[in-house]
């Protein structure tokens, strides 16, 4: 699950949390690793990516909404800007990992 707490910026301890929970729901399904005992797969379950089939349809709609306003040059800016955003974010968190 590290791997997923680093792609979505979040906490291992958030992950597992909510990975659980999915799972409880019926949404995701976990399996241990079969050559790493220390690691788990998640993927997930038919129930879950029905949901996430809808709520990716609304959220791409409501993304176009947002966005609507913008020429397709500050469209291109802010994604750049948000890519830079996100590097520093993550090399941030880094060095205070190596720091510690």
């Amino acid at each position: 699950m590290s791997a997923l707490s680093r792609q979505l910026l979040v906490s291992n301890g958030n992950i597992t949390h909510l990975v659980h929970w999915l799972a409880k729901e019926g949404l995701v399904e976990i399996e241990q690793c079969s050559h790493d005992g220390r690691s788990t797969i998640t993927r997930l379950a038919p129930k879950g990516a029905e949901a996430f089939a809808v709520l990716s349809r609304e959220h791409h709609q409501w993304v176009e909404t947002m966005f609507a306003g913008l020429a397709a040059n500050d469209k291109e800016r802010l994604f750049v800007l948000l890519g830079r955003l996100r590097t520093s974010v993550e090399e941030s968190k880094e060095d205070s990992v190596r720091a510690a």
